[in-house]
């Protein structure tokens, strides 16, 4: 089986833009206030995309899969993830 994120359009109800990931059971979804979208996958890709495009920004491999959310924390005003 594969996998897929969605985004919905609040207003709507509607899907507003999806990726498509090559297995399913991937992790949960975090967002942030500065228009970002972060997941990890099954198959160890770290991503982020545009909240409001589903562009995809950023693309690590952690080596191993990831099955949870991600979180955030804040030190000294700067956010990390």
């Amino acid at each position: 089986p594969t996998g897929r994120l969605f985004a919905f359009a609040p207003r709507t109800g509607k899907a507003a833009w999806g990726a498509d990931y090559p297995a399913a059971w991937n992790g949960g979804t975090m967002t942030t206030a500065g228009n970002l979208v972060f997941q990890g996958t099954s198959t160890g890709r770290f991503r982020a995309y545009a909240a409001d495009t589903g562009k995809q920004l950023l693309d690590l491999d952690m080596q191993s899969g990831i099955a949870t959310a991600p979180s955030t924390f804040r030190v000294a005003g700067m956010q990390y993830v």
